[in-house]
């Protein structure tokens, strides 16, 4: 009732006396927000040469992606003079290969590990180094040397775009922002193709220009390989052509697997749910994809009640629908999940997350 400045303080004194701490971050609880103990103060004089971040109200009740954004700006203003410092030292003059930022990509995506995985085998097949994944699994030298990356891509525009903006408006930063997540062969090409495009134009002197054309080459062996698969499916069953689905997820996810699944596969979208997103331009092409398979209205709310023969959701939702007593099969595309254990990265994102997306269609398919 009174606050809680006093037990914080016990708890920052009893940090600095007994744990080494190299960087501190402090979410408030929403009680104990309204009171308002200005923790930040707290720890400026508990720690005065600590790297501080406080989250005063963590808005615990809104979705994941506002959460994330809210904290990966708050993360960059309060690092702001470390950033500024690093980027205005000397760098050595030599040659070097044009350099990324990844905003958008979180550990809580189901397949974190694979998906930062093939990213990173995509970036290099272009002649591309990542620089630093944004509050994904990065150090706090790589936080610090953020500003000094030739662009940001936005992989996920409702979690990164916010921070794309502030570091353009700090450090003139350029960002590309990706219509959704690379998703299928035909978004990665275009997205990889795009981003090289974007970095030439602006690279200074001195810095080798990237190229897509490994990539493509790639793309298309990717494709051949999984061409006879769906082939041998469809001879049998007429499947996946023709096989419906639903979807859950960011309106960016949402219009990346619709994508894939309607354009490469011949799928047919039966109920689509947003969990978060609103940018119109975005959800005017999702309407218009839509439009053009003959499913002007698949948004319609959530997946409760779905006939779909494939739900593609979190493992609650997966859940909830085989509470109906219906036949389908359900594919994981957020966490939390089901309780499968990986052993292996795997991933949903770029040409190795095609085909494992087409494998997990055609095997979902044939237990139906």
């Amino acid at each position: 009732v009174y606050g809680t400045s006093e037990k914080a303080l016990d708890a920052l004194c009893y940090l600095r006396g007994h744990v080494e701490v190299k960087l501190l971050a402090i979410v408030n609880a929403p009680g104990a927000s309204l009171i308002g103990d200005h923790l930040k103060d707290l720890t400026d004089e508990v720690f005065p040469d600590l790297p501080c971040i406080v989250l005063e109200t963590p808005g615990l009740s809104e979705n994941f992606c506002d959460g994330y954004a809210a904290a990966s700006l708050e993360l960059l203003r309060q690092l702001e003079p470390a950033i500024r410092q690093k980027a205005s030292a000397d760098a050595p003059g030599r040659e070097r290969r044009p350099t990324v930022n990844l905003l958008g990509l979180s550990i809580w995506n189901r397949y974190f590990e694979g998906d930062l995985a093939e990213l990173k085998k995509l970036f290099d097949l272009c002649g591309i180094d990542v620089n630093c994944v944004l509050c994904g699994d990065c150090t706090q030298e790589e936080l610090y040397g953020l500003a000094e990356a030739d662009l940001n891509v936005v992989i996920r525009p409702e979690e990164g775009l916010p921070a794309a903006a502030y570091l353009r408006e700090l450090y003139g930063l350029p960002y590309y922002v990706c219509e959704g997540p690379p998703v299928g062969f035909s978004a990665t090409e275009s997205i990889f193709t795009d981003i090289c495009g974007k970095l030439s134009e602006c690279l200074p002197p001195g810095i080798v220009r990237p190229d897509a054309d490994r990539l493509l080459d790639l793309s298309h062996r990717s494709r051949a390989r999984a061409w006879p698969r769906i082939e041998s499916v469809y001879e049998t069953s007429g499947c996946p052509e023709g096989a419906t689905f639903a979807l859950e997820g960011s309106l960016s996810e949402v219009y990346a697997f619709t994508r894939f699944f309607t354009e490469y596969l011949g799928m047919e979208p039966e109920r689509l749910t947003i969990t978060s997103g609103d940018d119109p331009m975005m959800l005017e092409k999702l309407h218009a994809l839509l439009r053009d398979c003959g499913a002007p209205d698949a948004l319609a709310g959530d997946l409760a009640g779905t006939k779909a023969q494939l739900v593609f959701a979190n493992a609650n939702t997966i859940a909830s629908c085989m509470l109906e007593n219906r036949t389908f099969t359900g594919i994981e595309t957020a966490r939390p999940e089901m309780g499968y254990v990986d052993l292996l990265p795997k991933t949903q994102l770029g040409l190795t997350g095609a085909l494992f997306l087409i494998e997990q269609i055609l095997n979902g398919l044939n237990r139906i």
